[in-house]
């Protein structure tokens, strides 16, 4: 099947490595079949972000009582938590997976975060069990992630230090159809809250007194020239938003008013001018209108890294194991994630694998997928393809130059 091509930084299995992938890499049917019932218990009772404490415990638990090491609350997180076996005395190399579970509101399990914890509290398992029967020394650390979908639970960890000893790490991401893929590299984002203060009072008054000011106006032409602004924006920026509160009546100018605006990119440079550019608009409809403004902004959620080297063994892995992969690298990417945060600070990739379905994540449809047998029986696969990558880092010096490379290249770009 081929070595390490250096020259495209192409990482396949060899002929050997396939072979013992296919015979050695899969969990006993009974602890299979528990991962199985942790992440549909997850899906079951969906929890929201940082309010995940009995998925929090359930893994906790769970991962105790197959000998890991385990700290909860982590990082101070309440549901958050750090699982790790160490083999053979040897703290490094050490490989982390990364799990999240928290749901969305009304939707519950959308974006498939059952199966993002069951893929890698699966893989730690089957890591373990392969380190053990092949005496290989290091060690594997679940990072149990909460609140992707809201406050970004992966800041405050990576803020933290919780990769202050982490090595290399990845997470596996379902999504709809059937083909599993690589990281291509998930945009960053900052989001901006924009107040106007202005006089209240009667609208039909205004005429007669020119002293009124209406924080409406400032946002009204904000929001025009954020619209005619994209037509100068680079393609690889996108730049939208909303006027949540506009006023209560038609007959009563507001004192205030305000609205949020998302910037995403996969370039850290887009974003931060991008937010200037922004800042700069939103005053200069404070004085057209004679308002007062307040410009805030938040949201820390940065750009992935993909480390091409990892996620190749994912998919051959994958491939083996009989799944449909896609191979192509790169493109324009507008989707966020805090995994970002991780993988600024450690190489780290955020890959793909299939429910099954055809629904897109966020979506009714998606939350029905995330609890099929066949998204179950393809996190089971991405669970073994992820066990494949880690062992493949701790054993192989060469393979972790290679994705140190990859990852020194990728943040000098």
């Amino acid at each position: 099947m081929g070595e390490i091509v250096s020259g495209q930084n192409v990482v396949t299995l060899r002929e050997e490595e396939g072979k013992k992938i296919l015979e050695e890499y899969h969990l006993p049917a009974d602890k299979k079949e528990a991962v199985k019932a942790l992440a549909r218990w997850i899906w079951e009772n969906p929890e929201l972000g940082l309010e995940e404490h009995q998925a929090c415990q359930r893994q906790v638990d769970f991962l105790r009582g197959e000998g890991f090491s385990v700290t909860s609350p982590y990082c101070g997180l309440e549901t958050a938590y750090r699982a790790e076996f160490t083999n053979g005395g040897a703290v490094s190399p050490t490989f982390a997976f990364c799990a999240e579970y928290d749901a969305l509101p009304k939707l519950g399990h959308a974006c498939g975060h059952n199966l993002i914890a069951g893929s890698a509290v699966g893989a730690a398992l089957l890591a373990k069990q392969l380190m053990l029967r092949e005496s290989i020394p290091g060690r594997i650390v679940v990072l149990g992630c909460p609140a992707e979908e809201t406050s970004g639970g992966k800041i405050r960890m990576a803020d933290e230090g919780a990769l202050s000893d982490i090595d290399a790490l990845m997470m596996a991401h379902p999504v709809g159809g059937d083909v599993a893929s690589h990281d291509n590299g998930y945009a960053g984002l900052r989001t901006a809250k924009i107040y106007y203060y202005g006089s209240g009072g009667s609208g039909v008054a205004r005429c007669g007194n020119p002293n009124f000011v209406n924080p409406l106006d400032a946002q009204t032409l904000l929001y025009q020239a954020v619209a005619f602004r994209r037509h100068y924006t680079p393609s690889d920026v996108a730049l939208i938003g909303c006027i949540p509160d506009g006023g209560e009546r038609a007959n009563m100018i507001p004192v205030e008013t305000h609205s949020i605006y998302t910037i995403r990119s996969q370039s850290r440079k887009n974003l931060a001018e991008t937010a200037e550019m922004l800042r700069t608009m939103a005053d200069g409809a404070a004085l057209m209108t004679g308002t007062k403004v307040k410009f805030e902004l938040s949201g820390r959620y940065e750009p992935t890294l993909p480390v091409y080297a990892l996620g190749d063994v994912f998919l051959e892995t994958a491939k083996l194991l009989g799944m449909a992969t896609r191979h192509e690298r790169g493109g324009l990417n507008f989707a966020a994630t805090d995994f970002g945060n991780f993988a600024q600070l450690r190489p780290g990739v955020h890959v793909h694998f299939p429910t099954g379905g055809k629904a897109s994540p966020h979506t009714e449809g998606f939350t029905e997928s995330a609890n099929a047998d066949v998204a179950y029986g393809n996190m089971s696969m991405a669970s073994t393809a992820m066990a494949s990558t880690a062992l493949k880092y701790l054993r192989d010096s060469a393979f972790r130059r290679l994705v140190a490379e990859q990852f020194k290249a990728a943040k000098e770009a």
